[in-house]
């Protein structure tokens, strides 16, 4: 089973700052922990052409009182934790290294590039992300998938393939489809 190490966000992933992956690492400990996960829970995910994959989430960060007072918003939290779970898990799933935020409106919350990519001039896809803290008959990963994939529809002309990535912090499980 391939191990995805939470702090990795953190190591030099291009076009990230280093404090936007820091609140998304601590963000997604503390989700994990507020749903009573440990270090080495596994992340089953339903990938594209409906292959599964499963991931042990490893994580050395502790949560302080500090944190827990900073991310007490939990919409906002769980926002950050599923960003930083995508954007591992693009690295996993698809050759693209390299993420820059997008403006607001436009149906997507990444946009994605090449390695090889000088610059954030030409992106290669798009990335639209949602989480859900704990999955109920009306807010279901199946329906979140649907919502996203009408939402990146703004963005269509671009041209350019859009992944879609949910994932729910109870169970936990993820979708990553194109």
């Amino acid at each position: 089973m391939t191990v995805i190490v939470i702090e990795d966000i953190e190591k030099g992933i291009d076009w990230l700052a280093d404090g936007f992956a820091r609140t998304m690492t601590e963000c997604t400990v503390l989700c994990l922990e507020q749903q009573q996960h440990e270090r080495g829970v596994v992340l089953k995910v339903l990938g594209m052409e409906e292959k599964r994959h499963e991931f042990s989430l490893e994580w050395d960060l502790r949560i302080t009182e500090q944190m827990r007072r900073s991310y007490q918003d939990e919409k906002r939290a769980t926002d950050h934790a599923a960003n930083c779970l995508a954007i591992l898990l693009t690295l996993q799933l698809t050759e693209y290294r390299r993420f820059t935020t997008s403006a607001t409106n436009n149906g997507i919350d990444f946009w994605l590039a090449n390695e090889d990519e000088a610059d954030f001039n030409f992106m290669a896809a798009r990335l639209e992300i949602s989480g859900i803290r704990k999955e109920s008959k009306s807010n279901t990963l199946e329906r979140r998938i649907k919502a996203k994939r009408k939402q990146a529809m703004k963005s269509e002309n671009s041209g350019l393939p859009a992944y879609i990535s949910v994932t729910e912090f109870s169970t936990p499980k993820s979708a990553y489809v194109q």
